[in-house]
């Protein structure tokens, strides 16, 4: 995958998570349902947090609001392969180690692709490199050089903690809290070390069960049904998706 190709594809993964993530905070959580027993819902059935599942061997299944409810599902993590093209409100969700990548730049086919890692291949049949490393003009992950001040395409050509603002192309040193960022779903956060950016600005990172909208923004790196977290918690229970 070209530099280009890449950054067209984050662009359109970052406004794709930002539509999902506006859905979900219309969600209405005043009517709250009975909470099921903790593994006890079967794919496809609803649920209020993600220790409602079933576990599924060999999958990884989570609470999602999805476009064929109102109510949060248990789904499975697609695979690699699949198609992770995004048809309505909510955004599919490729499993770990994977990413979901436009395979060229016509962008009629977008599937589930491993990410490669430092030292590997990062061609075609890759959904890119895994942070701190990027592909360079050999097909191969590298990690970034590039110092501040100096032209970039992406996070991860500079050294970390550097960022690469989409608007500058120019290696920067991450936003503070209070600072102006843009969400990124795969790889380095364009915020300091302890914040992660809320789509606008950064955000101090949240604990376990405090409201989110985006992943960045929580301290396990994970924004789930009922707030930071896999766990209940604090934050309202969301009982429907806004559809």
């Amino acid at each position: 995958m070209t530099r280009l190709l890449a950054k067209i594809v984050s662009l359109l993964l970052a406004g794709v998570v930002a539509v999902g993530a506006v859905t979900l905070m219309t969600c209405d959580s005043a009517a709250k349902k009975a909470a099921a027993a903790p593994g006890s819902v079967q794919l496809g059935g609803t649920c209020t947090a993600f220790q409602d599942c079933q576990a599924v061997t060999g999958k990884v299944v989570e609470c999602r609001c999805t476009d064929q409810s109102k109510q949060p599902l248990c789904v499975a993590d697609l695979e690699t392969g699949e198609d992770c093209a995004t048809t309505g409100n909510f955004s599919p969700v490729c499993r770990p180690g994977t990413r979901c990548t436009a395979t060229d730049l016509s962008l009629a086919n977008i599937v589930c692709l491993p990410v490669a890692k430092t030292g590997e291949a990062c061609g075609s049949d890759t959904g890119g490199c895994e942070d701190p490393a990027y592909c360079d003009g050999t097909q191969h992950c590298v990690v970034g050089q590039a110092d501040l001040g100096q032209s970039c395409w992406q996070h991860a050509e500079c050294k970390a903690p550097g960022v690469c603002p989409f608007a500058k192309h120019v290696c920067s040193a991450p936003a503070k809290i209070g600072g102006a960022c843009d969400t990124n779903p795969d790889g380095r956060s364009e915020c300091v070390v302890g914040a992660g950016c809320d789509g606008n600005k950064c955000v101090a990172q949240k604990a376990d069960g405090q409201d989110c909208v985006f992943d960045e923004e929580c301290t396990s790196r994970l924004c789930g049904t009922n707030g930071c977290g896999r766990g209940p918690g604090a934050s309202d229970v969301v009982t429907t998706c806004g559809l």
